[in-house]
């Protein structure tokens, strides 16, 4: 099957059009986390295909500083994906009620 017959089979397929409006909506979610300059140059260079040097052209930027700022971007997107990631999982089990249980005990006294 040919891209454009699978993108046009995709279009047509409500599951598929859903799913990907949740994923996109999810990435919006997790690019909150970036300023507007880190969020601007992360969509340019994943989603646009844009290079780094490219991107520094247009944002009148040296090639180094837009590699900071990829790096410092992608570390903000990981670590807000870890909360999203433990907020879910903490929803998650109040919805099926299951009981918090307490991994770390409390150290026994120790007296000198």
């Amino acid at each position: 099957m040919s891209e454009k017959n699978r993108f046009l089979a995709e279009q047509n397929n409500p599951t598929e059009h859903l799913l990907r409006a949740e994923i996109f909506e999810q990435i919006q979610r997790l690019l909150e986390c970036l300023s507007m300059k880190e969020r601007h140059v992360f969509k340019l260079y994943f989603f646009a295909g844009f290079s780094a040097n490219d991107i520094a052209m247009h944002l009148h930027t040296d090639k180094s500083n837009i590699y900071n700022l990829l790096s410092r971007a992608k570390r903000k997107v990981q670590k807000e994906r870890i909360i999203v990631s433990i907020d879910q999982y903490v929803i998650e089990r109040k919805r099926i009620n299951k009981k918090q249980t307490n991994i770390l005990r409390t150290p026994p006294k120790t007296y000198s």
